[in-house]
């Protein structure tokens, strides 16, 4: 395995800027190479008389001890923490180009945090280091490249260039400790354990890694959470979900999971995980259906939300609003589900059901309809997929609205020369696909009579 701290005297061709403050017509061009020729050859005696070591940031993978956390942020951006403290960095690149490392007599040498935020191909890179004058301080700078250097940058520049939260994925089952989550036991109230992002103060003259974005300002968000779910584990993959969670709550007794949104996680939303009923998937939606409306949209759009796309070719989301639950197998089928948490929406609220991956648009809301959650089953045996869009119909009586619950419809793709369709099963007969697809069975020994399991198969070959 290639290693990507590395002697500086084996480093490969690292850029480094001189600055001088002598008239280039007095000392002449080859005085002028003959000085950075010397500097650059001062950096690498002193650096490789201390044993330094060279840290690349442009590589992908990084070798123990650094600790590595990976997210995300919106517009497919791609954050990386580095915890470089075992390792002692007395120089970082960036490919072939230096980064000015934080260096006076206040910096305390070693005690660096780094971050890393890529997008669209490009870095800008924060440096977060200790600093001591008259009492221990953490200070953060952030660089971006710019006419061939790493310059700074202000902290406005990187709240534009990460523009939202970061997303953080956490393994319920994994036994490391996380740097940026902490996990406590709830007890006795409550028996459970509780993940937190939260921003919490220092303590004494120790920055403790998981209360770092504090000093950045980063909001991190829990996503996607995985944990394991005997019933539903069947491909190998653990059960997830995809949130602007900052808080989770997993209770010892299972069945549901707590989900903490908004400013310091004070808005709680309950997932309820589908039962299984003798061995029967039980779908419904995980988080109910108490909606509220709100006509304000009219004299204010501003202060309400307006639009909403569901994209099921993805399992993450940039806004609060959408939870997504995925990886469920049972049997031959994977079931995902995206839902609307219960919050005020504004009836001019449009909900769009696309698939980006197909470039096709499968449902959107007309005049007093709102999606409560969308539902996805993908037979990995047949190689087909249904689609339902669970809908509420809204009417205005008065001051208060009426909803009408249990309205669904049915898509299936169907690939028709060059064309890709969603087609709407609902014009038709939609009992059988409704039937089928309420009668999944979690394995062979739970599927119903073979009525139910012809049923399926001809449905499946006729779609």
């Amino acid at each position: 395995m290639e290693h990507h701290y590395q002697m500086i005297q084996n480093a490969p061709n690292i850029n480094i800027t001189v600055r001088h403050n002598f008239p280039t017509d007095i000392m002449g061009h080859s005085g002028w190479l003959l000085m950075s020729t010397l500097a650059v050859l001062l950096v690498l005696v002193n650096t490789s008389q201390l044993g330094c070591i060279v840290l690349d940031l442009s590589k992908v993978d990084f070798d123990p001890p650094i600790k590595v956390v990976h997210g995300t942020f919106r517009n497919g951006g791609i954050y990386t923490f580095l915890d470089t403290e075992s390792v002692h960095p007395q120089a970082i690149v960036f490919g072939k180009h230096l980064v000015d490392i934080p260096s006076n007599q206040a910096t305390r040498p070693g005690h660096m945090k780094i971050h890393i935020y890529m997008k669209y191909g490009k870095p800008m890179i924060g440096i977060t280091y200790m600093y001591t004058r008259s009492k221990v301080k953490w200070r953060t700078k952030f660089l971006v490249f710019s006419e061939g250097e790493y310059k700074l940058a202000p902290m406005q520049y990187k709240f534009l260039f990460v523009n939202g939260p970061i997303s953080v994925p956490y393994d319920f089952d994994d036994m490391e400790c996380h740097p940026f989550i902490k996990k406590s036991r709830i007890r006795p109230y409550a028996n459970g354990t509780m993940l937190s992002s939260s921003k919490y103060r220092y303590v004494k003259k120790r920055l403790v890694i998981h209360r770092l974005p504090t000093l950045l300002n980063d909001e991190i968000i829990i996503s996607p959470f995985t944990w394991i779910n005997k019933s539903f584990n069947s491909i190998g993959k653990k059960v997830s979900i995809s949130s602007h969670s900052q808080k989770i709550f997993v209770p010892e007794s299972g069945g549901y999971i707590y989900l903490y949104f908004g400013y310091q996680g004070r808005s709680r939303h309950t997932v309820n995980i589908p039962p299984i009923v003798d061995g029967i998937f039980n779908r419904r939606s995980i988080m109910g259906y108490t909606y509220k409306f709100s006509t304000l949209g009219d004299k204010s759009p501003g202060s309400f939300l307006l639009k909403i796309v569901i994209d099921i070719s993805k399992t993450t989301h940039d806004l609060s609003e959408v939870v997504i639950l995925y990886n469920l197998a049972m049997g031959d089928w994977i079931y995902t589900q995206y839902v609307l948490i219960e919050k005020l929406y504004s009836i001019h609220l449009t909900v769009r059901v696309v698939n980006s991956a197909l470039n096709c648009t499968i449902y959107e809301t007309g005049e007093n309809e709102f999606i409560s959650h969308v539902e996805t089953f993908i037979n990995r045996k047949q190689g087909c997929q249904f689609i339902v869009v669970n809908l509420l119909k809204i009417q205005k009586r008065g001051e208060n609205f009426s909803i009408n619950y249990g309205i669904s419809k049915i898509f299936n793709v169907i690939y028709h020369e060059n064309d890709i369709i969603y087609y709407d099963l609902s014009k038709y007969w939609i009992d059988p696909y409704m039937e089928m697809l309420n009668n999944i069975a979690i394995a062979p020994k739970f599927a119903k009579p073979d009525d139910i399991g012809i049923l399926m198969n001809r449905l499946m070959r006729n779609t």
